[in-house]
């Protein structure tokens, strides 16, 4: 029986459950600072939203935010345009996340804005649960 969620390698996002965490971040360009995070089950995606990197830890929690960030650091030096990844398993720290039912929509108006006047400060899309995860298995 699992006693505590922090180990799991889940998350749980707007009720559903996220086996892994996909994201991509442009390093150059018009959209550098900013991260899109695909919550997946599966082959199938279960959300998915647009931050700051400054935003991260504070939706994703502290731990996730950091392996992404050291990821971002140390490929941003190879000079590549755009660093992928995911985090699965034991590196996947459990966050309980509730994402607006418009953050797509304003992701992609936050992309347009960037594009057009380049970056700028954004709404967050999310917010963080603040519930402890449960100490039964349901």
């Amino acid at each position: 029986m699992v006693k505590s969620l922090t180990q799991t390698g889940v998350m749980q996002v707007n009720g559903a459950w996220a086996t892994s965490l996909k994201y991509e971040s442009e390093v150059l360009g018009a959209r550098a600072g900013t991260v899109d995070l695909r919550f997946m089950q599966g082959r199938s995606e279960v959300a998915r939203v647009s931050l700051l990197v400054e935003e991260l830890a504070e939706v994703i929690g502290d731990r996730n935010a950091a392996s992404i960030a050291r990821h971002l650091a140390t490929d941003a030096d190879k000079y590549l345009a755009v660093v992928k990844g995911e985090l699965r398993g034991t590196r996947l720290q459990y966050q309980a996340v509730r994402l607006e039912e418009n953050a797509i929509e304003q992701a992609r108006l936050k992309m347009n804005d960037a594009n057009l006047e380049g970056p700028t400060a954004s709404a967050n899309p999310a917010e963080v649960v603040t519930t402890a995860p449960s100490s039964k298995a349901e």
